[in-house]
């Protein structure tokens, strides 16, 4: 939901009804979602020195599965490339072990 108020926010949490259908929970889509406040809380002194490089390219990995996946359901599966097989893998296994969870498991 929009914030129309004017204050500014610390990000915005999309939630998604295709990652909730799969039943990944909590179905947030990381793409669209953003923190206005990560840049300056990561990095060295605060997480790890490559945190911002790590956090690039696990987006940008999971953009380019994303777009294979939608490719996938229009040519199908044969038409793929070797790399694009491994994008859709890592897209697997990435909202297997990232953006999934539990209903009762503590993640901080």
């Amino acid at each position: 939901i929009p914030d129309l108020t004017g204050y500014i926010t610390e990000g915005q949490i999309y939630v998604d009804r295709q990652l909730h259908n799969r039943q990944i929970y909590p179905p947030v889509n990381v793409l669209p979602s953003l923190s206005r406040l990560m840049k300056s809380a990561i990095g060295e002194g605060m997480t790890r020195k490559d945190h911002s490089d790590v956090s690039n390219q696990l987006y940008a990995c999971y953009a380019i599965g994303k777009d294979v996946q939608a490719m996938k359901a229009v040519v199908g599966e044969e038409a793929l490339t070797p790399d694009d097989l491994l994008y859709l893998e890592f897209l697997t296994k990435f909202e297997k072990n990232f953006i999934s969870q539990g209903n009762y498991e503590n993640r901080t």
